[in-house]
């Protein structure tokens, strides 16, 4: 996809003009999740359901972020974009006696796409995801991104974090979310070879994202048998001791 140097400048720096919202705050039996940073949140966000551990949130506010763009239309020799870009930090905290077993976004992109003859045409809208032990030490449990480009239609996606890959349990999360939204449309010129006549063709383009849901699996952690104090062991093995000092002296 082509994009000029000024709307490349816009998608980096649109991050810095977020609106600070209400921090966000969902609290379940097992687990807390709330915005990480002022300046990052992750917008309105609705707990649709919770059950054995297992929870679903509307993510509406970033899902109104990657929609808001209006069409973009370009007729004849012009060229119209539109980028709409938004990062957010979230913190995910087990409850006690809970271990965060799994992470999943999911949803549907729209796409529109209509290119006039002779014109220039292009999309994309994706959401990219770094999640790691909380605080951020460098280390990612995992990391990717799911996305949609020159889409002309409806497209449900659904991906997963991968953090069954763990091998001990994890109990405090950090969720870093990079989305963005781009529409390009360049309206076309055609010359009649023969009259000369300059006709100009318009080119439409948009996308969005509608039942943007994040969904938490949690599980309750292992339950761990108590090792004994020093002191015990010693009394345990100070009777067992005398259990069979008695049982030698008494008589066959």
């Amino acid at each position: 996809m082509r994009l000029p140097v000024g709307a490349v400048l816009i998608a980096l720096l649109a991050g810095l003009g977020q609106a600070h919202a209400e921090p966000l705050r969902i609290e379940t039996p097992a687990f807390v999740f709330k915005d990480a940073h002022y300046n990052y949140p992750i917008g309105d966000a609705e707990l649709l359901s919770y059950q054995d551990g297992k929870a679903r949130i509307a993510l509406t506010g970033l899902q109104d972020v990657l929609s808001k763009s209006p069409l973009s239309a370009a007729t004849g020799p012009v060229w119209q974009y539109n980028i709409d870009r938004w990062e957010s930090e979230s913190l995910l905290t087990a409850q006690q006696g809970y271990q965060i077993t799994g992470m999943t976004i999911s949803g549907t992109w729209h796409g529109v796409h209509q290119l006039g003859e002779g014109g220039y045409i292009d999309s994309a809208i994706r959401i990219l995801w770094q999640v790691g032990e909380a605080p951020f030490a460098g280390q990612f449990a995992n990391s990717g991104g799911t996305g949609a480009y020159s889409l002309n239609g409806e497209q449900s996606f659904s991906a997963t974090f991968g953090l069954d890959a763990r091998t001990t349990p994890l109990t405090r999360l950090e969720l870093y979310l990079d989305s963005i939204a781009v529409q390009e449309a360049y309206g076309g010129v055609v010359v009649d070879p023969i009259s000369g006549q300059i006709t100009h063709t318009t080119t439409f383009s948009d996308v969005s994202v509608s039942d943007l849901i994040l969904t938490i699996e949690t599980a309750p952690l292992a339950e761990v048998p108590e090792v004994p104090e020093p002191g015990t062991w010693m009394m345990l093995l100070g009777g067992l001791g005398g259990i069979y000092l008695m049982r030698r002296r008494r008589p066959a």
